[in-house]
C-alpha cells in the first residue's frame, strides 16, 4: 500500500470530529487526549496485574490509536496544517536522536515517522516507562495550553508542541513494536 500521509489521516480524523466547531472544542479535545493517555496507563496497568488475554501490545495500539486521532483534532482546530506537524514531528525526532534537521519536500506520511525511529530507536523497549512518564506530564500540558493562549516566554509554539507529542506516540509504538503507520491506519478503520 502506498503511505498513509498525515494529511490524509487528518481528512479521515476530521469526518469524525464532533467538537472542533462546539464551544469550549479545544478543551474538550484537549481532555479527550488526556483521557486515551490515561486509558493507556490504565488499561497496560489492568493487562499485567489481572492476566488479561489481550497483550500489552494489542491494548497500547487501540489507546495510541485514539490518542493520536485526539492529537490530529487538536492540530486541525488551531489551523494547524498536517503537513507542517509531520515537519515538526520529524523536526523533533531528528533532535532527540541528534541527527541534523534537513528539508522534507511534499507530504509527510507516517512511514516517515517509522522510518526515522527505526534507524535510531534501538533499545526503545527498555525505555518504555519513561516514554509513558514523558508523554503523561506532557498530556497535562495540552490542558493547560487548551486553557492558556498566551505562552510563557521561551516556551515551544504550540506547533513544536504537537509536534513533539506525535514523536512521543511514535516512541512509543516503536516501544510496542508497533509502527505508527499501522497504528493510525487501524484507528481510521475503527
Amino acid at each position: 500500500r502506498p503511505p498513509l500521509t498525515i494529511t490524509e489521516y487528518a481528512k479521515k480524523a476530521t469526518e469524525t470530529d464532533r467538537f472542533t466547531d462546539v464551544p469550549g472544542g479545544l478543551t474538550k479535545l484537549a481532555f479527550g487526549f488526556f483521557g486515551e493517555v490515561g486509558g493507556l496507563l490504565a488499561a497496560l496497568k489492568k493487562v499485567n496485574r489481572d492476566q488479561l488475554r489481550a497483550t500489552e501490545t494489542d491494548v497500547a495500539g487501540e489507546e495510541i490509536g485514539d490518542a493520536l486521532w485526539y492529537l490530529i483534532a487538536l492540530a486541525n482546530s488551531q489551523q494547524l496544517s498536517a503537513r507542517a506537524l509531520g515537519l515538526a514531528c520529524l523536526a523533533r525526532l531528528r533532535s532527540r536522536f541528534g541527527e541534523a534537521d534537513r528539508e522534507s519536500s511534499g507530504e509527510i506520511d507516517f512511514r516517515q515517522i517509522d522510518g526515522l525511529i527505526a534507524i535510531h530507536g534501538n533499545g526503545l523497549q527498555d525505555t518504555r516507562i519513561e516514554l509513558l512518564g514523558e508523554l503523561s506530564r506532557m498530556s497535562g500540558e495540552v490542558i493547560g495550553r487548551a486553557d492558556r493562549p498566551q505562552l510563557e516566554l521561551g516556551a515551544p509554539s504550540q506547533l513544536e508542541f504537537l509536534g513533539s507529542l506525535l514523536a512521543m506516540l511514535g516512541l512509543l509504538c516503536a516501544s510496542f513494536m508497533l509502527k505508527l503507520e499501522d497504528v493510525a491506519r487501524d484507528n481510521i478503520v475503527k
